[in-house]
């Protein structure tokens, strides 16, 4: 019988160990992770499952094994491709910081990702996630739809609201968010004003049916936007991807994560490329580090069959 010995990750390195199926994982206890009744705390999250395990002492090297450690499972069979574009977002990532658990080693085996951690003790349990899931003005129009499905593109949305807040504050100023705020609430009619960038109107005999659309007030200061002196061709290809991929009324039309985060990186090596006039300089300076750079990758780490 052949087990996989673990040596943690390599400095550098992007290659992805796939296990043969035949292959025993050399875990000599797995458990469930203890969640209290009333956390309110899903170890199921759509895809994925996390265990605590402990490896045989003779198939790793890896530090802080006295608390075992703690494995998370991607099934792509539920999901296929959100689980496949996590797996690869979590192994290539580098996050090192002091509060973020580090990742050991991730692979591939019997068609599951696999992504091994070190085991936190820490009191997550002890302070759950609160109910109040967010911003309400950012919220999709799906939102507002019994029993609809929240999925990836839910947050598409949400951060197509705050980027073209963030271009509106890197052209206008803080005046200008505050300005486009109010025409969105302006724009809603009646006592129960809300500040959306959506907009539903019941239909029907019986008006029990709503169809939404982008406000008014939202497309018409993109265009605004579009026509100011101060926005430069890459703010406005920025814009584009704002309107055309993330604020879409229909979910399945947007943009999905990795695509969104190609035409980041596309953006942003433009604007490292950028010379010329000052204008252009001035607002690669402000809104580059806000888009962020390529992240480094770094390798399976796992060694050899033994």
């Amino acid at each position: 019988m052949r087990a996989p010995y673990f040596t943690g990750r390599p400095p550098s390195s992007d290659d992805l160990w796939r296990l043969d199926e035949e292959v025993s994982l050399p875990w000599t206890e797995v458990s469930d992770i203890e969640v209290h009744q009333d956390d309110e705390i899903p170890i199921d999250l759509n895809f994925s499952t996390v265990h605590k395990i402990r490896i045989h002492e003779d198939h790793h090297n890896l530090d802080g094994s006295e608390d075992g450690f703690a494995l998370k499972i991607l099934d792509p069979i539920t999901l296929p491709e959100s689980a496949e574009d996590s797996f690869k977002n979590e192994r290539t990532s580098r996050i090192l910081h002091p509060h973020i658990t580090a990742l050991l080693t991730a692979f591939e085996h019997r068609t599951k990702f696999h992504l091994l951690l070190p085991f936190a003790e820490g009191p997550g349990q002890t302070f759950p996630t609160t109910k109040a899931i967010g911003c309400l003005t950012y919220r999709p129009p799906e939102a507002d739809i019994k029993d609809s499905e929240t999925d990836h593109s839910w947050d598409i949305w949400c951060l197509g609201c705050v980027f073209l807040e963030l271009v509106t504050w890197v052209i206008q100023g803080e005046s200008g968010v505050k300005a486009f705020g109010d025409k969105r609430l302006s724009e809603e009619k009646g006592r129960d004003q809300e500040d959306t960038f959506f907009r539903g109107k019941p239909r029907g005999i019986l008006k029990c049916f709503f169809t939404t659309k982008i406000k008014q007030s939202v497309t018409s200061h993109i265009r605004d936007l579009r026509t100011n002196q101060e926005c430069t061709e890459e703010l406005r290809a920025f814009l584009r991807c704002i309107e055309e991929n993330m604020l879409v009324v229909k979910s399945n039309q947007r943009a999905t994560s990795p695509q969104v985060r190609d035409s980041l990186k596309d953006l942003v090596d433009q604007l490292a490329g950028t010379t010329g006039t000052h204008q252009q300089q001035h607002h690669q300076s402000e809104i580059a580090p806000l888009l962020g750079g390529q992240s480094e990758t770094t390798g399976s780490g796992v060694g050899k069959y033994t």
